[in-house]
């Protein structure tokens, strides 16, 4: 698998671009702990279909840069838009995110309203308030103890539990996870994001991005997600009533990956090469 690598203000950013293709650039924006891996089976899928095609790491994901800043909203915010403009796509893109890189692609959105065609979300975060035991996890000292402790083993159950009844994926994604939890900056970049990132109390936001006019976009949902809950897209449709709605039945929180044949044809659907 060929990375490169984009040397952005805060670090560097590994990513990969497949120009190959007709219509808006699909920029797919991962979540709070899987890196761009996860989109796997939906980059490709789209390319071979006649999209051009981005995916990055996060900061503090995979192989990108791991700063020890504080790793906010702005943070990734600012990471895609220098992405773009240092691969020099000035024009409008569709953003893809799943679960926190749905707030990130709200975001940019909003701030960048002239240069999204097409939004799809995937099991957004961000809803309701930040729990006692997540809060117990950024304090100095007792958040690294619990993470070494027992939060490192059950981070990695918890995404190969979503991937389902499926061995060579479950193997492919555990092995990009010891990957990057190998380096203990990857550690502090996930303590940092619970402490300060787009994971809650961001109802102000999707409120905002349901008020810009002639946008239209995606809400994909498994119905059997338990970690960012199914339940919570009425609220997020209330929110942002130009979405059109897709449930897909046993879907996971990685539905994407999980369920990919029947994401892939909504994605097509939505996605449409002009």
């Amino acid at each position: 698998m060929d990375y490169e690598f984009a040397p952005l203000s805060i670090g560097e950013t590994c990513f990969q671009y497949l120009k190959e293709g007709t219509g808006n650039p699909i920029v797919f924006v991962h979540g709070f702990s899987s890196p761009m891996c996860i989109w796997d089976r939906n980059f490709y899928f789209l390319n071979e279909h006649g999209f051009s095609v981005l995916r990055y790491d996060l900061y503090g994901r995979g192989r990108s840069g791991k700063p020890r800043v504080g790793y906010t909203l702005e943070l990734f915010v600012t990471q895609l838009k220098e992405l773009l403009d240092y691969l020099n796509i000035r024009g409008e893109v569709s953003l893809a995110g799943l679960s926190m890189g749905c707030s990130i692609c709200a975001s940019f959105t909003i701030n960048f309203p002239e240069r999204v065609k097409d939004l799809i979300l995937i099991a957004p975060a961000g809803l309701g308030e930040k729990s006692f035991t997540m809060k117990l996890i950024t304090l100095p000292i007792i958040g690294t103890f619990l993470y070494e402790l027992v939060g490192k083993k059950m981070l990695v159950k918890g995404v190969l539990d979503t991937i389902g009844d499926d061995p060579e994926g479950r193997k492919y994604i555990l092995r990009e996870y010891e990957f990057q939890i190998a380096d203990p900056m990857y550690r502090y970049a996930l303590i940092s994001t619970l402490k300060y990132g787009p994971l809650y109390g961001l109802d102000w936001l999707y409120r905002r991005l349901g008020l810009l006019e002639n946008k239209r976009g995606a809400l994909i949902w498994g119905t059997s997600d338990n970690v960012v809950h199914f339940s919570l897209h009425k609220e997020i449709l209330n929110l942002v009533p130009w979405l059109s709605f897709f449930p897909i039945e046993g879907g996971t929180h990685v539905v994407n990956f999980q369920k990919s044949e029947i994401v892939n044809r909504v994605l097509l659907n939505s996605l449409q090469v002009k």
